[in-house]
């Protein structure tokens, strides 16, 4: 009997939540309008046992400006009251504050109550230029309105699919909000019968039960969306909250030492988020929620700056102490933040941080005693004579936290209001606008887009809008009274003798801290790359070696299986499937090699070679974690923007900061050429006093290799890390790890693509195949040889294995891949290829490991008769003036012409069948460049090539004469 799909739709919006129009012109948005709101909190801390407590994802209309009203539709969290009869927090953008005790057990079940679509606009602008100098928002980030944008297909059938994640919880693995694990909302089925006829079913929302335990020291974390692909459109539209952890018997600690912190309601926690609005096409704001991307800029920056959910809110203070607890929340903006006051005439003076402000805690809890905040130090120029970003400010990468102790009561009579002013530019890379690039080669130096001209330093409280700072404001702190006592500690100008130690600290501070011989801690290496599209990923590293001419040869896990079926007709059908994901074979890498120079320990250079084992989410784990034991994590950013990066369940510490020459990093190929590594430029960038304490989250600048100390402790289980800007994250910068007991991972039946070592029930060699060409010529038993070697790496050993299949497209009429053609050989898990007629060819044979190429090539092999040059004729159509010994220039002005068209090469020798590897990286897109200018496409499928135009997913091969 014939079925039908299901046809799902969200139920509608409720009647007294549907937003009302709203015209509002965008002068009118002006700051300090609002009084800051502060999420209501729900004190689980005051209840008994293990309490149970109920948040609902529900439809919102809030008020984020006077002016707008209440006319912003929003997707948020909040918890139904039972005592009074009204939910806890219906006015908030943001969800209720949670706070529990250190140590209580406590369920938050999350019930996915939302209604209609998403109630974010979300457009992607095409930038087609420049703007024009002068222009009043001379980028489109800068501007509300869509503008001439199109509507990303699909976010407007868009229904809420959400899975929430407590972000720096130390929870079980079952209960971290794993991404994929999402919760469908109230909807309505369809399904038609055979007669046609619609049967319509009502479903409720599905929930996520998640048990926090909070065995973990006192601090702020927060929980938000991190469903997959869509937590940037979901924590816009609302879905974040603080979850506020305390200690009693901390507290007590303190006391006796004579410290108390201010408490509520001087305790008040500051969720810092940039937004942007909707328009209508005359201009006049809507009130909706936008999210404007550009294709030069994946990430997302806004021009309003909301507090607590509120665009540019004030707070009025006493002059007296307070402990703020900020939190960017942010999809991607990073934050210098200052203070300043203001004249009334639009003059800003900046106040001096270390007058007033200490910061007593980051992610992870209390820092070992305060600390003033990074004033603007200069940083010694390294030899090269680069220098290095200084840090002036508060600097908070998207989910960093700081826990500031601020006294007002520092300030004289004569301050009436003090400025909180972000400096930083967007991206982020470590530039602010009193700290533009101090590149010396003015040639290097960052410019404005405006002007075409470099950026010049000016005041904090300015604006930049040529860098995507159109609005420096955040939020006005207004003073009133000066109390007659405070109870809290005074720690900027403590009495004589205070201790001001706040916690025991013991955790690694160094390397040298970390476990060694004869049970030594573990390492790993992940590479921060965005390729040429604008495609960002993390590339888990592993140490292996290369030939003479750098090319790397990975192990392709199993081979191409045809499989004959007839179709609807009888008629016979073959259909060609490859193990992994997308279609293609899955190598143990994709990218590289990346050559790493870094210094040992007597200083002397070291140049070590490394290669991808796992770049996308879908890729196996590489990653196992054994419960319990400390590892170095190495973070290497070899992209130009500054990136948080995350890593779930654990809190680690941040060792040093290496700074590197990335130059020599081919964005293209995903790798170093031999002679340029990715080089140690032996300097070290500042670890900030404010950054040596516990975190979850760290910025990675550019150029740098950010080092980590942590251990995987209090669960097991697979979790997550990944860039917390959540564009990035939602495209391909997040992968995944897995801790479990040391002795269950020596009785793994899996390969350790990091090189971990002791797995149980291997009989194969090790995960990473090196490829070496000889420097003379091949001769076609070795070849023969080591392809059996190979084979026998990926076949002898014993464990079944289970791999998904996915259909190859195959060129049409010429079944170029066909197993006919092909000649598959399961045994050895290579595809050896033939001309298209042998007879062209007598006695040449073409083999291939077969790798994804939809990104990067990955070198394979090419093998023919000893000594035995191509007949004549056979090669003709090649430009005879490419030279495997003289061609380098010219590769390099391939790559620079064309990054989907990329030419490598093999050993230079004077053997006549050195080969160069050409590979189409679009379908019908081969366009030959200055070294290859003399082929068209068309010859190369008369010569015994294989070029598979409709089909990006396989290389091209051809020897040189």
């Amino acid at each position: 009997m014939p079925v039908s799909h299901l046809t799902v739709a969200p139920l509608p919006m409720p009647k007294e939540l549907e937003a009302p129009a709203v015209a509002v012109d965008p002068n009118a948005i002006a700051p300090f309008q609002d009084e800051l709101p502060v999420p209501p909190a729900m004190h689980l801390d005051e209840r008994r046992g293990h309490p149970v407590c109920e948040v609902v994802l529900s439809n919102k209309l809030v008020q984020v400006h006077r002016a707008l009203g209440r006319a912003t539709p929003v997707w948020s969290y909040d918890i139904w009251d039972n005592k009074a009869k009204r939910w806890l927090a219906e006015d908030c953008y943001l969800g209720p504050t949670l706070v529990v005790r250190r140590g209580q057990r406590v369920t938050v079940v999350y019930e996915n109550g939302l209604c209609w679509y998403l109630p974010v606009t979300a457009v992607q602008v095409e930038l087609t230029g420049l703007p024009q100098p002068g222009a009043a928002d001379p980028l489109a980030a800068n501007a509300p309105g869509r503008a001439n944008a199109r509507v990303i297909p699909g976010t407007d059938q868009l229904y809420a699919w959400a899975v929430t994640h407590l972000h720096g919880g130390r929870s079980g693995a079952m209960y971290d909000g794993w991404t994929e694990n999402a919760m469908l909302p109230p909807r309505t089925e369809t399904e038609t019968d055979a007669k046609g006829r619609k049967h319509e079913v009502e479903m409720p929302g599905k929930t996520q039960a998640s048990v926090y335990e909070n065995e973990q020291r006192a601090t702020m974390l927060w929980y938000h969306d991190h469903g997959m692909g869509v937590t940037r459109f979901n924590v816009m539209a609302g879905l974040a909250g603080a979850y506020l952890i305390r200690d009693p018997r901390e507290e007590k600690a303190l006391a006796r030492r004579g410290i108390h912190l201010p408490a509520a309601p001087c305790d008040v926690p500051l969720v810092i988020q940039d937004r942007n609005l909707d328009a209508a096409d005359d201009g006049r704001l809507n009130g909706r929620l936008l999210h404007k991307s550009t294709s030069a800029t994946a990430e997302f920056f806004g021009p309003y700056t909301l507090v607590n959910g509120v665009i540019w809110p004030k707070m009025s203070v006493q002059r007296r102490r307070y402990r703020l607890r900020l939190l960017n929340g942010s999809n991607a903006r990073t934050y210098c933040l200052k203070l300043v006051t203001d004249d009334g005439a639009g003059k800003a003076t900046e106040v001096p941080l270390d007058q007033l402000v200490r910061q007593i805690g980051g992610d992870g809890g209390l820092l070992a005693q305060p600390v003033t905040l990074p004033k603007g130090t200069p940083v010694p120029v390294p030899a090269d004579g680069k220098p290095i970003p200084t840090t002036d400010g508060l600097i908070l990468g998207s989910a960093e936290r700081a826990d500031l102790y601020v006294d007002f009561g520092k300030l004289g009579d004569d301050v009436k209001s003090v400025i909180l002013v972000n400096t930083a530019f967007a991206p982020f890379h470590q530039f602010t606008v009193q700290h533009p690039d101090p590149n010396p080669d003015p040639t290097q130096v960052e410019t404005d887009p405006t002007t075409g001209k470099p950026v010049p330093a000016v005041a904090a409280g300015r604006a930049v809008p040529g860098m995507r700072l159109p609005y420096p404001w955040v939020m006005r702190f207004d003073l009133g009274a000066r109390p007659d006592s405070d109870p809290a500690t005074d720690l900027i100008s403590p009495p004589a003798g205070q201790d001001l130690k706040l916690v025991a600290d013991p955790g690694p501070t160094s390397h040298q801290d970390l476990p060694g011989a004869p049970d030594p801690h573990g390492h790993r290496l992940v590479a921060l790359v965005e390729n040429p599209p604008g495609m960002l990923m993390m590339y888990e590293l592993a140490e292996t070696t290369v030939g003479q001419a750098g090319q790397f040869t990975p192990l392709a896990e199993g081979g191409l299986i045809t499989v004959q079926d007839v179709d609807d007709q009888g008629k016979a059908v073959f259909k060609t499937y490859a193990p992994g994901a997308h279609g293609q074979f899955t190598p143990v890498g994709s990218g590289g090699p990346i050559a790493i120079q870094d210094v040992d320990e007597q200083g002397k250079p070291v140049t070590t070679t490394y290669a991808p084992v796992a770049t996308r989410f879908e890729d196996r784990v590489a990653f196992f974690a054994p419960y319990g034991r400390w590892e170095n994590w190495k973070i290497l950013n070899l992209t130009g923007d500054t990136h948080p990066f995350h890593i779930h369940l654990v809190q680690f510490r941040i060792l040093e900061r290496r700074l590197f020459d990335v130059s020599g990093f081919d964005t293209a190929t995903g790798a170093t050429p031999p002679e340029k590594p990715v080089a140690f430029r032996n300097a070290l960038g500042p670890v900030d006093d404010n950054e040596k304490g516990w975190k979850d989250t760290a910025r990675v600048n550019p150029g740098e290799m950010l080092s980590l100390a942590l251990r995987c402790d209090g669960f097991t289980g697979r979790y997550m890390y990944h860039c917390h800007i959540l564009e990035h994250e939602d495209h391909d910068m997040m992968r995944l790890f897995v801790a479990a007991p040391g002795p269950v991972m020596k009785l793994m039946d899996s390969p350790m693509l990091d090189g971990t070592s002791g797995m149980g029930g291997m009989t194969g060699g090790p995960a990473i195949v090196s490829g070496t060409r000889p420097s003379t010529a091949p001769d076609t038993k070795a070849a023969e040889d080591e392809s059996a070697s190979a084979a026998k790496l990926s076949v002898t050993s014993s464990t079944v294995v289970l791999r998904t299949l996915e259909e190859i497209p195959l060129e049409g009429g010429k079944d170029v891949f066909s197993r006919s053609r092909v000649g598959l050989s399961y045994e050895e898990g290579m595809m050896p290829l033939a001309p298209a007629d042998a007879s062209e060819a007598p006695g040449l044979t073409y083999t291939v490991f077969v790798v994804n190429t939809s990104d990067y090539p990955i070198v394979g092999k090419w093998v023919g008769p000893t000594g035995q040059k191509p007949q004549e004729g056979q090669w003709k159509k090649l430009d005879p003036r490419i030279d495997p010994r003289t061609c380098k220039a010219s590769c390099d002005e391939c790559r620079q012409a064309g990054p989907r068209h990329i030419v490598h090469q093999f050993a230079r020798t004077d053997d006549p069948f050195d080969l160069y590897l050409l590979v189409c990286l679009g379908p019908k897109d081969y366009r030959p460049y200055k070294c290859y200018k003399s082929i068209e496409p068309k010859k190369l499928q008369e010569d015994p090539w294989i070029c598979a135009q409709n089909d990006p997913k396989f290389v091209v091969w051809g020897p040189c004469e």
